[in-house]
């Protein structure tokens, strides 16, 4: 499905909506010349067994929305605590001598920089920076390499290594969240359950067939406009609707202005 992200959203989403409108309808036309008006289901006994399936789709694509929309909340949260883990990183080396705090300041703000302008573009296509990574690695040495001289440096270390580990946690998790999608089995059991729930109503007897052509459409453009939210959605840092390195920019102007 990482092909999706290469398109507009409003762009797939009108496409994707107009191939199943038209699918839909052309199924019904074929339906209706093939079987006679007469040997149709009788709509008391098609009502039932439809609105079942279809009962079955919507809790599916329920659950997926709600879900998809939680990771993607889950992952901006992770960006933000990332982002605030290197802000108090960086106002912690304040307290330390400057022959420290110096060289570990400028390597916080190279791992920002390279964040923004390198790694989020390349996160648009499943990637990461290796510029990000190994500033990500020098911060560790650097802080893991601090000898304290006394209680307060220590204490000050302590702090700082905890920090150190947040941010490089929350970097693998964002990372991780950028490869992890929907399974196609789980894909493909949402579209057999979408083409099984639209094909019901072709047994419906409708006495105008033009409302019977509008209604099958629009069931099928509501569920199809449903799974294109879930699939924009599915990878938060992709495509059109992603989200942005904001926390980071905050934190390398507050860095800037303090330099």
């Amino acid at each position: 499905m990482d092909w999706i992200y290469g398109i507009p959203t409003w762009f797939f989403a009108i496409v994707a909506i107009s191939v199943a409108c038209t699918l839909a309808a052309c199924g019904l036309s074929l339906f209706e010349r093939r079987v006679a008006w007469g040997g149709l289901t009788h709509n008391d006994v098609a009502g039932p067994i439809v609105a079942t399936i279809g009962t079955i789709l919507a809790v599916i694509l329920s659950f997926m929305v709600v879900t998809v929309w939680q990771e993607f909340d889950q992952a901006a949260a992770t960006v933000q605590n990332e982002a605030a883990a290197l802000g108090d990183l960086y106002h912690l080396c304040e307290t330390l001598p400057k022959s420290f705090a110096t060289p570990l300041r400028s390597e916080i703000v190279l791992y920002v920089r390279a964040v923004v302008e390198r790694e989020w573009p390349a996160m648009q296509h499943g990637g990461f920076s290796r510029r990000a990574r190994n500033r990500a690695h020098t911060i560790i040495e650097r802080i893991a390499g601090f000898h304290p001289t006394d209680a307060r440096q220590a204490a000050v270390l302590a702090t700082m290594l905890e920090l150190t580990t947040r941010f490089v946690d929350q970097r693998r998790t964002r990372l991780f969240d950028n490869q992890e999608s929907i399974p196609p089995a789980l894909w493909g059991m949402m579209l057999f359950i979408a083409f099984v729930t639209v094909s019901g109503t072709y047994l419906f007897r409708v006495q105008s067939r033009p409302a019977h052509y509008v209604m099958t459409m629009l069931l099928a453009a509501t569920i199809v406009a449903t799974m294109v939210v879930i699939a924009e959605l599915d990878l938060p840092f992709r495509g059109d609707v992603h989200i942005s390195p904001s926390a980071f920019v905050r934190t390398r102007l507050l860095s800037q202005s303090q330099l």
